[in-house]
């Protein structure tokens, strides 16, 4: 995630990228609306002027950050077009939705305001898990070797993938694409060995 700011960045954009950042740095619940008047040098009324509720601007830096990350998958997604390679694709899923380590943190500390009961941020997540594995479930359905599967195998790579950025991100430890890849490929695998 980038959440710089310019001169010429707009009043309300500067809001969300300046919170999306502290919030990333600090938490939501050690993030006041005063700390980010202050980091941008406005008042706190005009936060309030576009932002009447800090709920309101919660809900906003999700909408950025789950647009942005489904833009480059679906953007990474039709560069894939004709590939069928199963380790392939995952890679290219991995390196977009674990390597970014502010995204993560931002998605934890989102995931535990939506978990504290905001119903708004709940559906932002329930929208945005439903995306990316429809985008991703639509391709693994072209993939000869997954046999009618690709809901269950979604499902699967998805939660593996959600995992290993959480750990990623609590333990200080990149887990890096290939390595992530290939621990989902070997569980495939096996799962598959074990069916026939």
């Amino acid at each position: 995630m980038n959440f710089d700011i310019t001169k010429d960045t707009p009043t309300r954009d500067k809001i969300i990228l300046s919170a999306a950042g502290l919030i990333c740095s600090q938490g939501f619940n050690y993030t006041s609306i005063s700390d980010i008047a202050k980091k941008i040098k406005i008042s706190k009324g005009t936060i309030h002027h576009y932002f009447p509720s800090k709920e309101l601007l919660i809900a906003e830096i999700a909408s950025l950050v789950f647009g942005n990350i489904l833009k480059k998958l679906q953007e990474k997604i039709k560069t894939l077009e004709k590939v069928n390679n199963l380790e392939l694709i995952v890679f290219e899923v991995a390196e977009i939705l674990t390597t970014d380590s502010e995204f993560v943190r931002l998605k934890i500390f989102l995931l535990q305001e939506a978990l504290s009961g905001d119903e708004k941020l709940t559906g932002l997540f329930s929208g945005f898990y439903n995306s990316v594995s429809e985008l991703l479930g639509q391709k693994l359905k072209k993939v000869k070797i997954i046999n009618g599967e690709s809901a269950a195998i979604t499902s699967s790579i998805l939660i593996h993938l959600e995992g290993a950025a959480f750990l990623s991100t609590f333990n200080d430890t990149i887990y890096d694409s290939k390595s992530i890849t290939n621990f989902l490929i070997q569980a495939l695998q096996k799962k598959n060995k074990t069916k026939k």
